[in-house]
């Protein structure tokens, strides 16, 4: 489990939305919980949560925590939370040897990770340093909503200011983007701020 502090964008040059959250990342299964907190007026804030699991994937907005916004479902979002599960690796690295959904290969000097989504399988490829640690990821097309409806679109994500936390050596600051015809969007922005190892049961 590990908290975060960032920002988030909607669109290229809009307005910065703070936010606050929690995740749960399995490192036995693919599986994740982000739930987040946007202060959006006085005495009001959006509550969105990014989820992955044994029923596929989610994303949920609600006024107060309790009034439903928004809940996105299906095989688009299925992939695109399954992505975002091997993108974090990083923040759960026990997930690496004690996942066995998680299938490996070299990819022109790359780390590939696959994970099966229903019938499908999705892929990200790793940039490593040279002390091993995960520099920057990316996947050739990650489902992006776009006018209600999802474009697979090329995404890359990176990640540095590596410190111990909780015990373990991880990245603590991390920013993603999509990659547009007109430039690199980064639309997520976020620093660790807190990490507990929790005992699998």
């Amino acid at each position: 489990m590990f908290e975060q502090v960032g920002q988030m964008w909607r669109e290229p040059g809009g307005k910065a939305m703070g936010f606050t959250a929690r995740q749960w990342t399995d490192a036995e299964t693919v599986a994740f919980n982000w739930r987040a907190r946007f202060p959006i007026m006085p005495l009001a804030s959006l509550v969105v949560q990014d989820a992955y699991g044994r029923d596929g994937g989610s994303l949920s907005g609600r006024l107060w925590g309790w009034l439903k916004l928004f809940d996105q479902r299906g095989a688009a979002v299925d992939r695109g939370q399954a992505l975002r599960y091997l993108s974090e690796l990083a923040w759960a690295p026990a997930a690496y040897t004690t996942n066995p959904a998680l299938r490996y290969e070299e990819r022109d000097g790359r780390l590939r990770i696959s994970c099966e989504v229903g019938d499908e399988v999705v892929s990200l490829d790793y940039d490593v340093d040279s002390e091993g640690r995960v520099a920057r990821v990316r996947a050739d097309a990650r489902p992006r909503e776009v006018n209600g409806a999802f474009v697979d679109t090329p995404w890359v994500g990176r990640f540095d200011d590596w410190k111990e936390m909780g015990g373990l050596v991880i990245p603590t600051r991390a920013e993603v983007a999509w990659e547009l015809p007109d430039g690199l969007f980064t639309y997520w922005r976020g620093q660790v701020t807190r990490h507990v190892v929790q005992q699998q049961r």
